[in-house]
């Protein structure tokens, strides 16, 4: 399973009545969400109520980090870090090259040097870029 118990994920088409819940437990091929005992009420969720884009993001980035994504331009949907530390946003979702992020539109932009250090979590190791969450 790709999430744990406690992490946050986002519910495509919120049939749950939300769209971001947090995980209880993990069964053999769900997850256990909003568990409401009281109610004697359990939801499940597959892989495939999962939007695991959005939902990686919110797990791997800090809140701080996500409040700055809301900050990026809204044409921009991916965002990663080139092996020399810079940070690039870009429209479509980008490839690793050799030390460096490329998408087949060819549309980037340079994250402002100021913010360079503001995305920790963003490293040239990650094998997919992250994209951006805007709350």
């Amino acid at each position: 399973m790709r999430y744990k118990a406690g992490d946050t994920v986002y519910i495509k088409n919120g049939f749950l009545g939300k769209h971001f819940v947090e995980i209880n437990a993990i069964g053999e091929d769900f997850y256990i969400v909003n568990c409401e005992i009281y109610k004697n009420s359990v939801k499940v969720a597959t892989d495939d109520d999962i939007d695991i884009e959005i939902s990686d993001t919110l797990n791997k980035c800090s809140d701080f980090e996500l409040k700055l994504m809301q900050k990026i331009e809204h044409k921009y949907k991916w965002i990663a870090k080139d092996k020399d530390g810079l940070v690039y946003v870009f429209q479509s979702k980008p490839e690793k090259e050799i030390g460096r992020w490329i998408d087949s539109k060819n549309v980037w932009a340079p994250v402002s040097k100021g913010y360079i250090n503001l995305f920790p979590s963003i490293l040239w190791s990650d094998e997919a870029p992250t994209y951006i969450v805007r709350l």
